[in-house]
């Protein structure tokens, strides 16, 4: 929804009265969408709209369920991880001599 239309919807009261009143206050230059989503606005009706925001993108969150290919790219992923951190760490000796802890090491 473009921000024209979310602000006229919100003038008329079809997002709810909070929006109504938050919308009335941006319009008289109280406050900004920006002041009302970082917590500047410090009125009731912000902060219940941040609660609903957060609370729908919680709820987004829980029934988005990824693509199969992607959870299959994923396990993939974490199972190669998994080999990497239980292998043995092999270190192979280049005799650095710019290095003094290599130097001689290999002769």
């Amino acid at each position: 929804q473009s921000q024209a239309d979310r602000a006229q919807d919100a003038r008329s009261g079809a997002l709810g009265r909070d929006w109504q009143t938050i919308q009335s206050r941006i319009d008289s230059g109280e406050t900004t969408l920006s002041d009302v989503f970082t917590g500047r606005d410090g009125s009731p009706e912000a902060g219940r709209l941040v609660q609903l925001s957060r609370d729908n993108l919680a709820t987004l969150a829980e029934e988005s369920e990824p693509p199969e290919e992607l959870k299959q790219e994923l396990a993939a992923q974490e199972a190669q991880w998994a080999r990497v951190i239980r292998a043995p760490q092999r270190i192979t000796s280049t005799d650095d001599p710019d290095d003094p802890d290599d130097a001689g090491q290999d002769a």
